[in-house]
């Protein structure tokens, strides 16, 4: 979810706004298996019947967060500093969830090193505060491997790319995993394959993207109007998927969102060029991140409200569950992240010079 896009690359503004969406089917999914009675009420107030693939959109942003990465390992000389920025963006608001899990004995202290390291569904140990906690662990080591087969066998990076791509998907489409907490070969938990096959699809995507020469991307209207095309085709294939109108293959539907991201790169459809003229999407796709980590917290009060009263849920509690989990994650954004982690370090930073 989070990217390291720097200053002077033009946001894809229809990718922004596909984030936000994804973020609100997750969040909603999570409500619907967290309140009493909560998928009627949930999806009738979305004038829904019902989706059972919500989870298939973290997929979805795994496969954004390999396109941008492969974007940065392309402009940065360090491994360690685009490892460096991943893992405090990903940590902090992580840890500020924590902190609240800890405070109100979702999780102990001893589990602390787990996040530090973020080992989550890694094989070494499982969930602690459950509803996407291991998200941010398994995106952080699919950065670690890609940047390092990128920086250190950069002739043989793509074909080894591929390789792995092509064994953890035969892996996961062949052989059964019924539970989320499963293993492979009694080690390898099922979400950690899950995020290095789709991070890897995104950075597969964005090396495909930057072999397209510059004159397809130009002004002339058949080009346009082709491309055009592909963004409709799929994204209505994609959400056809999420919403459970259609029972697509699920790796079809990561191939077509990866051929999406590849013809929305450079903006040469109208789609993409139109949604490039909405200036206030990048405003609220910087939120989609501390939103996913604050509805963890947000999510296990619920279900601890839900397993005291246990009333069934109606529109009302719906909507202010997502507006208490939209302003917790505005909180940490901008109390947390923006004001308490830079003053933080200035004052570190003062003690060092006044040491010396």
């Amino acid at each position: 979810m989070p990217s390291l896009i720097t200053k002077n690359t033009q946001r894809n503004h229809l990718i922004e706004l596909l984030r936000i969406v994804f973020i609100f089917l997750i969040i909603t999914g999570h409500i619907a298996c967290t309140v009493t009675d909560a998928n009627d009420s949930v999806y009738s107030f979305l004038g829904l019947k019902y989706w059972k693939v919500y989870y298939f959109a973290v997929e979805l942003f795994f496969i954004t967060g390999g396109f941008f990465l492969y974007k940065t390992i392309e402009k940065t000389n360090s491994p360690l500093k685009i490892i460096k920025k991943y893992y405090l963006r990903l940590l902090i608001p992580l840890l500020f969830v924590f902190i609240l899990s800890l405070m109100c004995g979702f999780v102990s202290l001893e589990q602390f090193p787990l996040i530090l390291t973020m080992v989550l569904e890694t094989g070494i140990h499982s969930e602690i505060i459950y509803w996407g906690d291991w998200y941010p662990c398994i995106y952080f080591w699919s950065i670690c491997l890609f940047t390092g087969i990128f920086f250190t066998c950069k002739k043989q990076s793509i074909m080894l790319t591929i390789i792995i791509l092509f064994v953890i998907f035969s892996v996961l489409y062949h052989i059964p995993c019924q539970k989320f907490s499963e293993t492979y070969l009694n080690f390898i938990p099922y979400a950690f394959l899950r995020g290095i096959s789709s991070v890897g699809l995104g950075v597969m995507a964005a090396y495909l993207s930057s072999l397209f020469p510059k004159i397809l991307h130009n002004k002339n209207i058949i080009i346009n109007s082709l491309f055009t095309a592909i963004e409709i085709t799929c994204l209505a294939y994609t959400f056809a998927y999420l919403l459970n109108l259609k029972s697509f293959y699920s790796f079809s539907v990561q191939i077509m969102f990866s051929l999406m991201l590849i013809a929305t790169f450079n903006f040469p459809g109208y789609i993409t060029k139109c949604f490039a003229k909405l200036k206030f999407i990048p405003k609220l796709s910087k939120y989609v991140y501390p939103i996913f980590i604050s509805q963890i917290f947000c999510i296990n009060i619920v279900a601890c409200l839900n397993s005291i009263y246990e009333k069934p849920a109606n529109e009302t509690a719906i909507v202010l569950i997502y507006i208490y989990i939209i302003a917790l994650g505005a909180f940490e954004y901008h109390v947390i992240e923006k004001w308490l982690i830079p003053n933080l370090k200035n004052l570190f930073k003062r003690l060092m010079e006044n040491n010396k």
